[in-house]
């Protein structure tokens, strides 16, 4: 099975992680997705991130509809912060039968030479790479998502509607628990 490893904090989750994984699958370029969600990434210290096990919630109830993405909760039990490459090492350990990509943001492919062991994700994994700019669309994910989940905090802190950037179930979740306030 052709697996989409696609990493985040997912701090929230949002319409462009959804749209992503929708495009992938349509073009079958994967037959699943998987959301590793990251309980701290290196690369994000200062952001102010909330509960894992409440992120992993609010993705189970949003992607409930979608039957080919599923959610990984993998590093939870990994040592802090997680590098990605041990994340790999341990999914493929742990699931050995499916052929792996991963999907990242173009941001962090053009930086990926600067994360710990880059050379054994680049020579081991296919990498999907999305735009994070409206100036570099490429073929396989022409749509560009002007959505990014800092922006969304940003909103929910200045009581804005976020309904048009999240799926409902995460708007309602984080209405509910008064996540980002």
């Amino acid at each position: 099975m052709k697996v989409g490893l696609f990493f985040g904090t997912f701090n929230p989750l949002h319409n462009g992680h959804i749209g992503i994984c929708k495009k992938l699958f349509e073009k079958k370029i994967v037959d699943e997705i998987w959301l590793v969600i990251s309980p701290l990434s290196p690369h994000k210290k200062s952001e102010q991130i909330v509960d894992e096990f409440l992120r992993l919630d609010m993705i189970k109830e949003a992607i409930e509809q979608f039957l080919y993405i599923k959610v990984l909760d993998i590093e939870f039990k990994m040592k802090k912060p997680n590098f990605t490459f041990l994340t790999l090492k341990e999914i493929k350990k742990q699931f050995p039968s499916n052929n792996y990509s991963i999907i990242m943001g173009e941001d962090n492919f053009l930086k990926i030479d600067t994360w710990k062991n880059s050379s054994f994700i680049k020579s081991n994994f296919k990498i999907i790479s999305y735009p994070r700019s409206s100036k570099s669309v490429d073929d396989v994910l022409d749509n560009f998502y002007d959505i990014s989940s800092t922006e969304i905090r940003r909103l929910v802190k200045n009581k804005s509607d976020i309904s048009r950037y999240v799926p409902k179930e995460v708007n309602r979740f984080i209405k509910e628990r008064n996540l980002y306030i």
